[in-house]
């Protein structure tokens, strides 16, 4: 079983994968071998699960990614993903995400997995234009107001979120 890291044990954590790994990681390192093309704009899938990146950056030259593989790392901000207005499908499950900031801009997206993190509030998906899946078991939410905005979602998985009130 995994143990639980408090929002506020966070920075400690990373303090001690760094210091583990002696480097703070971003996804530029990986490139070479999670694409199936050299030529970024013909990749649709990334796969860049346990690699133990801390950062979400250069990502612009595969504008054309339908999904994104980044379990099981150690990031806490989806910043850096801007660029990707065709993504359909995330799946970021096993992070340090506190919110899901930076959603909003991925205006494509149709499958949201971020199960497993530190996230106390899912507000950054209310209004999601084409948000149909969402599964963020094993969280720390405590409301589910933002989706009644949501006009497309079909699917959501909310298991084991103590906090959520009913």
């Amino acid at each position: 079983m995994r143990s639980a890291i408090s929002p506020s044990d966070i920075d400690g954590y990373i303090s001690s994968v760094d210091r583990r790994f002696a480097y703070r990681m971003t996804l530029t390192k990986y490139f070479d071998f999670a694409t199936r093309y050299a030529t970024p704009e013909l990749n649709d899938a990334l796969y860049l699960h346990h690699k133990g990146i801390t950062t979400i950056a250069n990502l612009e030259p595969y504008k054309n990614l339908r999904c994104l593989h980044l379990e099981s790392n150690a990031i806490r901000s989806l910043d850096g993903l801007r660029a990707l207005t065709a993504l359909a499908s995330l799946y970021i499950d096993g992070n340090l995400l506190q919110d899901l900031r930076g959603i909003e801009c991925l205006t494509s997206l149709r499958h949201l997995n971020a199960n497993d993190n530190v996230l106390e509030t899912i507000e950054h998906v209310e209004r999601h234009p084409s948000l149909r899946t969402l599964c963020v078991r094993r969280n720390r939410i405590k409301t589910l107001d933002a989706l009644k905005s949501c006009p497309e979602l079909a699917s959501i998985d909310v298991a084991h979120n103590e906090r959520l009130t009913r």
